[in-house]
């Protein structure tokens, strides 16, 4: 495997497949896992498009590079969109939405998160009312954005439809609306990003109490994306099934930025990490 020194982050990483790959199928979802359902198909420019798009909206909603964006979601396209959108403007925290509220205030309180990405009300909308019993309870949490699952679930529904203005007193907005305001051919913040910046935060399994809090780097999110590429051999052509859900190191990095940096075809089907 060849190193390659200007590419120091996860967004450089998805940059540099998006020229490579620009019309490529990136990531296709089929949310209920049937092979009789038509799926949703993303480019890789696409991809890339919205990523920048929800990494502009952080950074408008003030997160910088020390910030921290947490998002609770089952395995659906935003998930791939907040994380290195999260990465580009801030540090991104990936929690299991199977946790117990407790044990996400611990996680959000000691990760100091100030945005939180979740599943809104509505249709498949379970997880909202979970997260009230949370939302309050992190001092540090100032906006929430949420993922209308309606879209995916009922055919001809509205996303966004049904305004929620304030979830345990803070601001709500919803996440694909809020995206659609933002540019997505470039970074706004102007960020050059390091590989010895912290990328993300995944906690681990808590099976000896609540869980606890492993950091990322940049450049380790890079070489573990490089290593699984060149170890399954993966590029043009490949496909790649996610079959573990988007908070897991391996959902998240091996079948994700792993897959996308090969400009394989990630495939999600089905709402794993969720019921």
């Amino acid at each position: 495997m060849t190193a390659r020194c200007d590419i120091n982050g996860t967004y450089d990483l998805l940059r540099e497949s998006a020229a490579r790959h620009c019309e490529r199928d990136a990531l296709v979802f089929v949310p209920k896992g049937s092979a009789d359902e038509s799926p949703v198909v993303y480019s890789y420019a696409d991809l890339l498009r919205r990523v920048t798009q929800a990494a502009n909206l952080f950074c408008r909603l003030g997160v910088g590079p020390t910030d921290v964006v947490a998002y609770v979601l089952p395995n659906v396209p935003q998930a791939y969109f907040t994380l290195p959108g999260a990465e580009a403007a801030g540090i991104a925290c990936a929690i299991n939405p199977l946790l117990e509220p407790q044990h996400m205030v611990d996680i959000l309180c000691e990760a100091g998160a100030k945005v939180l990405v979740t599943v809104g009300p509505g249709p498949g909308g379970e997880l909202w009312q979970k997260m009230a019993a949370v939302v309050g309870e992190v001092p540090t949490l100032a906006t929430v954005l949420r993922v209308d699952l309606g879209q995916f679930l009922v055919p001809g529904y509205a996303p966004g439809a049904g305004d929620a203005p304030k979830h345990a007193g803070r601001t709500v907005l919803d996440f694909d609306r809020a995206c659609e305001g933002e540019p997505g051919d470039r970074l706004v913040s102007g960020r050059e990003i390091r590989a010895t910046d912290i990328a993300s935060y995944f906690h681990t399994g808590g099976t000896t109490g609540t869980p606890k809090i492993a950091q990322h780097t940049h450049g380790n999110e890079v070489f573990m994306s490089w290593g699984l590429r060149e170890f399954l051999g993966l590029g043009p052509g490949s496909t790649f099934l996610c079959g573990l859900p988007l908070f897991h190191v391996n959902g998240a990095i091996g079948t994700g930025l792993g897959g996308f940096c090969s400009g394989a075809t990630v495939v999600l089907a089905g709402l794993q990490g969720y019921r």
